[in-house]
């Protein structure tokens, strides 16, 4: 989905009218996404976030005026703040815990012994965890995972 995202200006960008207030959502949500993944922003980026945030936000009340805001769009309004407290969102990321997580769930489901399920399932990841370290398919040596990020703010 991500990638998608990422490419659906490339990719469909010139056949859509200048005017489209779809369109321009989109492309709100684009620069939002931009900036809560880069790896650096500055003190008048957090200014330009929240003028971005607060354009898309109306946008969406004026396109979609029977719906309310999610969850996750007002979670957006906190963003800027998060920044200023914390730094880089990107390094607060929960897609590698949502990949375990699924893991967990499809090993919870799979076992049909419920007496101790959390015994069962750990059991059952301590295994695959094993496997893959000896067979060596999920690690791969070439690479070496360094990751330094400096906030700045002006």
């Amino acid at each position: 989905m991500q990638s998608l995202f990422y490419h659906l200006t490339f990719i469909i960008g010139d056949k859509i009218p200048e005017n489209n207030k779809y369109w321009k959502l989109y492309l709100l949500l684009s620069q939002i996404v931009e900036f809560i993944l880069s790896n650096k922003i500055t003190f008048n980026q957090l200014g330009q976030l929240e003028r971005l945030i607060e354009d898309h936000h109306d946008l969406y009340l004026s396109l979609f005026p029977e719906e309310t805001f999610k969850k996750k769009h007002h979670n957006l309004i906190h963003y800027p703040t998060a920044f200023k407290e914390l730094g880089n969102l990107i390094d607060f990321s929960t897609i590698r815990f949502e990949a375990k997580h699924s893991f967990i769930k499809s090993a919870s489901r799979s076992i049909h012994n419920q007496i101790n399920i959390l015994k069962s399932v750990s059991k059952k990841h301590q295994l695959f965890s094993l496997y893959n370290l000896v067979t060596n398919t999920q690690l791969n040596p070439e690479y070496e995972i360094l990751k330094f990020n400096e906030t700045y703010f002006d």
